[in-house]
């Protein structure tokens, strides 16, 4: 298993989505990052973000759904960990980023996707008590 790629240097690009209700009421709306696409979602009371073209072949994710804490591309099933990308059927990583909430808005941080180390990846699956932070 390989870790995603990420700059941890680049500076912060904070981008405002929507408010809170929008995004629970949408299930998923698509940011234009400039280069690229991202999805942000919401599940289980919490914003996720990912990029939203898929990785295996290029099918828009926002156009798929959540299915036990996976995006799962509407193109050939693979299922993304909200958490941290990882498709662990494929071995294979969606770019994540990072989501704040501020005053009931929900911001993306599009500078660059997050890094994710590989034991983050094959954690056990989050307790109630934890999607709950």
């Amino acid at each position: 298993m390989t870790k995603p790629d990420a700059d941890s240097t680049v500076p912060p690009r904070w981008l405002e989505v929507a408010s809170t209700a929008e995004i629970q009421r949408r299930k998923m709306i698509v940011v234009d990052a400039g280069e690229l696409d991202i999805v942000v979602g919401w599940h289980e009371d919490r914003p996720y973000a990912m990029a939203n073209i898929c990785v295996h072949r290029d099918r828009e994710l926002a156009r798929g759904m959540i299915f036990q804490d996976r995006l799962v591309c509407p193109g050939h099933q693979w299922a993304f960990d909200i958490d941290n990308g990882y498709c662990r059927e494929r071995d294979r990583w969606q770019p994540i980023y990072r989501t704040e909430l501020r005053d009931d808005m929900v911001y993306v941080d599009a500078s660059a996707p997050i890094s994710i180390s590989s034991e983050t990846a094959v954690a056990a699956p989050r307790s109630a008590s934890e999607s709950a932070t």
